[in-house]
């Protein structure tokens, strides 16, 4: 995962035995019940796992589709994170519902690999740049199903990004004002397609 405009310096703990950052149990607990009500996911940002396994061991029918360019991230020193990926994901017997995606999610070639109106909801967890985070929404609302929900990682004024992109959206009527997580995330829902696409076409959101 890529991140960009941060200013809190990272630190790592353990989800699962996967290494993770630091975030809150409600935000951990709303995955968890995301996942429990889906059959079909899709998390952008990966890293090594951490947020992965809470969601797939939260329902054994889930199945995970996870996009990253596993080259680390951008606050630590570049590594190769796709082999400890993968087996956090065979250690965990969950590696069978993960549908790995290598690539930068904004690629819309790597985007076309996920098929339409077939997620139900959506986690972002990557770069935190409000263009990035903007440009991400845009990009991947078209792979919700009616009524999915997208939850934002780091909503919080550490990652300033984050918050000034949701607020743009929310005024722009790309998405619905939503529900803040714990101290660090977001949850919401799409306005309706025919809206989303009538921005574009206006050139309201710069892509």
């Amino acid at each position: 995962r890529r991140r960009r405009g941060d200013t809190m310096k990272h630190q790592y703990n353990h989800i699962n035995n996967c290494r993770a950052y630091l975030y809150d149990e409600f935000q951990k607990q709303k995955l968890v019940e995301l996942a429990q009500s889906a059959t079909t996911a899709l998390e952008l940002g990966s890293w090594c796992g951490g947020s992965a396994s809470v969601q797939l061991l939260a329902n054994p029918s889930l199945v995970l589709y996870c996009v990253d360019v596993f080259n680390g991230d951008i606050m630590d020193d570049p590594e190769y994170t796709q082999t400890e990926f993968i087996d956090n994901m065979t250690r965990l017997n969950i590696n069978d519902r993960v549908r790995q995606i290598i690539g930068n999610y904004e690629d819309p070639a790597i985007a076309a690999q996920i098929p339409d109106q077939s997620m139900d909801y959506i986690y972002i967890d990557g770069d935190h740049s409000a263009a990035s985070v903007i440009k991400s929404t845009m990009m991947y609302i078209p792979k919700l199903k009616k009524d999915g929900q997208i939850l934002y990682d780091d909503y919080h004024t550490n990652w300033q990004g984050v918050i000034d992109a949701i607020a743009y959206m929310i005024d722009q009527q790309v998405i619905l004002p939503g529900q803040k997580i714990g101290n660090n995330a977001y949850l919401t829902k799409p306005c309706n397609y025919s809206q989303v696409s009538d921005v574009v076409r206006r050139k309201r959101i710069k892509k």
